[in-house]
């Protein structure tokens, strides 16, 4: 009996080890992932303050002249990540 609880303690030990690297190696795994994912800065382009819109009908694709539009402008929180709570 001591001999089998032994070797399932041994055996408990090895699993929680080995455990241990696994959830070691896929966090550092993670966070290279996350760094390759960022990609170069795009270039920065000349200021304009000229906007070109081509509005078409979505039934046949004719050209609207005339029609009225909304530019809402957010500025009022960060552009970070929030926590969906």
């Amino acid at each position: 009996m001591k001999k089998s609880l032994t070797h399932f303690r041994a055996w408990q030990r090895f699993v929680a080890i080995l455990w241990i690297i696994v959830m070691i190696f896929a966090s550092q795994l993670s966070f290279a992932m996350n760094v390759q994912a960022k990609s170069a800065a795009a270039p920065l382009l000349q200021t304009t303050n000229q906007l070109n819109l081509l509005v078409e009908s979505a039934t046949d694709g004719a050209d609207i002249t005339q029609f009225k539009y909304i530019i809402n402008i957010d500025n009022t929180g960060t552009t970070e990540q929030r926590s969906p709570a």
